[in-house]
């Protein structure tokens, strides 16, 4: 960790100690139960579960023989059908494993988050399950838990640390029991986003055929929660946990459920298996019998969807199970799963595609595509829409997609092409030519030099990444076809001071969103002329990265430009500002303040040049994690001003806050830049809490009569995608406009007001606009602000 980052940090958690004590508020006590009987329904207000001090008072003030507790679901009712799952081997694994696959009790690492002070890991140890770790927040549960088992159990492990950020390394864990823990975070939390990063914590740790086994009540919101974001990329199975033996109807704690969910390595939609018993006609009418009903009716309607939407077939195969004859016959839709190499090591896996329709490409044209782990898409590379796609950019007729496990990644490419080379040429079409070499690509390939400057760590975000980037080419070829004019937003040769292909771009990497870029500048050499008079000090002093063609010393001085926007979307944005805004003609002269929110800041690119060539916007970045910031102000040179302030908060709840408060109604520019770290929907940007309609409509809330909000969406699957233009278009009606960029790649203007914008009217501001920027200033950066606003049409 960056020591400068970690002293920074630090300094902050002084300054900004956890807020006041409250006050422990319980219910009172029924009346006939004694003072010193044990107390499951303690809290008064189910908000004051989040409190870690009321849990310490809760587990300091029981009696020894009070302190183990099962919220529910006793050991006897579990033993038989939680080791059952523990014990079942991946179905990653093709059957020709045989039996070198079987699972060993010893050898699995077993997390089990919120564990409290419930016996659940003790019976699991003692069943021979020993490599446990258990985590809670409770410094008082964890601390009694360890003295109790540290002699009978003493490889069990218990760690006191906040289940929202388990800081744990990616793929580390086979098995995720949580008992209880869900339910908690969601009676317990308002906020979307706890859930849903716990729920990232969860996909991040958990290994390839790992399993999240979930015990739970399943009230409505777990159940959405559960069967929305393990839709893509996990194997799902639902099961009745019996009631407890000795418990009659009367006095039985209620009805459980396990939900497993195995981690595929694609993100194909698999179907639910289900063994949930439908209600008895005398149990229909009560309140258990009705949530039974509705969870199996959820069942259902979801199978539905995901029978709608999955792939074919998802066995996994290896060259043994295939009829190689069949497949030199070229066969439009087909869409094999496979493996190449020694299965228990799950060597290479990947699928083998043919083009949907054969007046397409030549059967012929047959390319292989290594992706690295790291840069995995799941939506892309494994689903079978976002393959379709990704094959017609490639203009194949046939795809073998290799998804790279990261041992691989560190074979040398020209060894990798080796030990395929034969392989490949058994899965080629028969009319492929064999003296004709078979292409092998890497999603890498636009990238001519990379250096990692930094590596860390947050809890918040998993693993950061800043590297500094020479591009063979930046423009995404294969779209241009479609979308030619939204290509002439990226950079031309004369927005640079050299060929574009040896300038050096710093980039923000999220490695949970695939390797995805979420900000990017262009890191500049400072001029001659001007070098004493901007830079003097050691700090902005880089060493040129390898490969670039510079013949200048290996120390030279760069700076960030912020001029200069990377991304094609984030000029659109600017654009849409400029042409949209009722405050538009504000921008460039003297005036009052625009008020203007961004959530999320990324490198900070976006609003470091807003604030430098939008004269009048008093802007407010948020940010929720705070380790961004700090990497955004060292390595993108951001800095707050007078007119741009920092914010550490949840974006959500900032919006709410104001749409509550007030503030509401006060808000100028709402711009929403944020990406996603759950890429398993095929939605990249921005994460799905902000395309809620409860979101959105808060921030309609938030704005003035004449707002404007402006968000970016990339996002891959067309039933998402239509589903997202439906609820924008429910909250901003007839106002609602659109930038595409590419088919996937879109950028929404919505006004407060929701009169329609015609696009005579959208014409006319055009050229207005056109006058006004030739006229008021003479940059580069309006030529493609004035591009982008020329593609900007009302959403239909």
């Amino acid at each position: 960790m960056d020591k400068l980052i970690m002293r920074r940090r630090k300094q902050k958690q002084k300054q900004n100690p956890p807020r006041g004590e409250s006050e422990v508020v319980f219910r009172p006590l029924p009346d006939g139960v004694e003072e010193d009987e044990p107390r499951r329904d303690l809290f008064m207000d189910l908000g004051y579960l989040k409190r870690k001090e009321n849990w310490e008072y809760f587990f300091r003030s029981r009696k020894r023989d009070e302190f183990l507790i099962e919220w529910y679901a006793e050991w006897p009712q579990i033993q038989s059908l939680l080791t059952d799952q523990l014990l079942s081997r991946s179905s990653l694994l093709p059957e020709s494993a045989g039996e070198a696959a079987a699972v060993q009790p010893g050898e699995l690492n077993i997390l089990v988050p919120g564990c409290g002070s419930s016996r659940l890991s003790e019976h699991l140890y003692d069943a021979g399950f020993k490599q446990i770790t258990n985590v809670d927040f409770s410094d008082m549960v964890i601390k009694k838990m360890s003295e109790r088992n540290k002699k009978q159990r003493p490889v069990m492990k218990w760690r006191a640390t906040n289940v929202k950020a388990l800081e744990f390394i990616d793929k580390s864990m086979d098995v995720i029991i949580d008992k209880a823990a869900l339910d908690a975070f969601v009676v317990s939390h308002d906020a979307y986003t706890v859930v849903t990063r716990y729920i990232f914590q969860v996909k991040r740790i958990l290994k390839d055929g790992g399993r999240f086994i979930c015990i739970t009540v399943a009230g409505p919101i777990v159940r959405s929660i559960l069967l929305f974001h393990f839709r893509f990329g996990w194997k799902t199975s639902v099961h009745d946990v019996p009631e407890e033996p000795e418990s009659s109807s009367e006095n039985q704690k209620g009805q459980v459920f396990m939900f497993v969910f195995e981690k595929d390595t694609c993100a194909s939609v698999g179907l639910i298996s289900t063994d949930i018993r439908k209600c008895e006609s005398r149990d229909a009418e009560s309140q258990e019998g009705k949530s039974r009903s509705q969870l199996i009716k959820e069942l259902e309607d979801e199978q539905k969807y995901r029978d709608k939407y999955s792939g074919g077939s998802e066995v996994l195969n290896t060259l043994k199970d295939l009829n190689l004859e069949e497949l030199k016959e070229y066969a439009p839709g087909r869409r094999i799963k496979l493996i190449l190499g020694d299965p228990a090591t799950y060597a290479y896996k990947g699928f083998l595609i043919d083009a949907q329709q054969d007046s397409g490409p030549c059967p012929c044209n047959f390319v292989v595509l290594f992706v690295p782990i790291s840069q995995v898409n799941h939506w892309i590379h494994s689903s079978e829409e976002g393959q379709k796609r990704l094959l017609a950019k490639l203009k194949a007729a046939r795809a073998l997609i290799i998804l790279e496990d990261s041992d691989n990644c560190e074979v040398p490419w020209d060894d990798k092409k080796t030990q395929l080379k034969h392989i490949v040429r058994k899965l080629a079409p028969r009319c492929c030519d064999v003296g004709v070499p078979i292409p092998f690509f890497t999603s890498g390939e636009m990238v001519k030099a990379c250096r990692t400057v930094l590596e860390v760590f947050s809890t918040v975000t998993g693993k950061i990444i800043v590297e500094e980037t020479v591009y063979r080419k930046r423009l995404d070829y294969h779209d241009q076809d479609q979308y030619p004019e939204a290509f002439s937003l990226d950079y031309d040769d004369d927005d640079l001071n050299s060929n574009p292909k040896d300038q050096v771009f710093r980039r923000l990497i999220f490695h949970q969103s695939a390797g995805m870029t979420q900000s990017e500048a262009l890191y500049k050499e400072v001029v001659e002329e001007n070098k004493k008079e901007i830079h003097t000090t050691k700090k902005k002093k880089r060493q040129i990265i390898s490969g670039s063609s510079s013949k200048k010393a290996s120390n030279i001085e760069r700076e960030i430009d912020h001029d200069y926007l990377a991304h094609p979307y984030h000029n659109a944005i600017i654009s849409g500002l400029m042409l949209i805004s009722p405050h538009r003609k504000r921008f460039t002269t003297n005036g009052p303040n625009v008020e203007t929110v961004v959530i999320g800041l990324g490198g900070g690119s976006l609003p470091m040049f807003m604030k430098k060539r939008l004269a009048t916007v008093n802007i407010q970045v948020v940010e929720i994690d705070d380790l961004v910031s700090d990497i955004a102000t060292k390595y993108f040179d951001f800095k707050e001003a007078a007119r741009l302030r920092l914010h550490i908060a949840d974006g959500l709840l900032y919006i709410k806050d104001k749409a509550h408060s007030e503030a509401a109604g006060k808000l100028d520019i709402l711009i929403v830049d944020v990406g996603s770290l759950d890429l398993s929907l095929g939605l990249n940007r921005p994460s799905e809490e902000f395309v809620q309609e409860s979101f959105l409509r808060d921030a309609k809330n938030c704005l003035s009569e004449e707002g404007l909000f402006v968000m970016s969406v990339f996002c891959g699957p067309s039933a998402l995608r239509a589903a997202i233009h439906s609820t924008l278009k429910n909250v901003f009606g007839e106002s609602l406009l659109c930038l595409q960029l590419k088919v996937d790649e879109e950028v929404f203007f919505g006004l407060k007001n929701e009169s329609a914008i015609t696009e005579d009217y959208i014409s006319a501001a055009c050229d207005e606009l056109e006058t006004s920027l030739e006229a008021a200033v003479n940059h580069k950066w309006t030529k493609r602000v004035i591009k982008a606003s020329k593609l900007i049409r009302p959403l239909r």
